[in-house]
């Protein structure tokens, strides 16, 4: 109970992440995952320019964004339960990269449903592709 307590407070209280008027919305993380799927597809050639640009913090912003709400879903509703009330069981073995390719997927597929804030899209994303059975 009190890590939902947690949850919660994490997602509405945070600088930049809840209800403030500084929300990172799903859009916003859509761009940034794909600026940093953009700078792991590039040649060596490319990582010059890309170095210098705002495509590696982009890169940080998604890959953080999606590993602390993953992990902090995991922290709240721990594997020994049989289902969470939420209708997501994260596979073992899930890494931060597939979690990227998650939510892109789900992201490019739902684009009305970007405007909310980010950790709920990752939720979103992560329940359409890992429902508990």
């Amino acid at each position: 109970m009190i890590f939902r307590i947690a949850f919660l407070c994490l997602l509405i209280l945070s600088p930049g992440l809840g209800i403030a008027s500084n929300t990172l919305t799903g859009m916003q993380l859509l761009e940034a995952c794909k600026k940093g799927q953009a700078m792991a597809d590039a040649a060596p050639q490319e990582m010059q320019d890309i170095v210098m640009s705002d495509i590696p913090f982009k890169a940080g912003v998604c890959s953080g964004t999606i590993q602390a709400t993953i992990n902090t879903f995991l922290m709240a509703n721990p594997k020994d339960t049989e289902k969470t009330e939420y209708n997501l069981c994260i596979p073992n073995g899930w890494t931060g990269r597939q979690g990227i390719m998650v939510f892109i997927k789900w992201a490019e597929e739902n684009p009305k449903d970007l405007n909310q804030p980010a950790i709920a899209a990752v939720l979103y994303s992560h329940q359409a592709a890992f429902p508990c059975n």
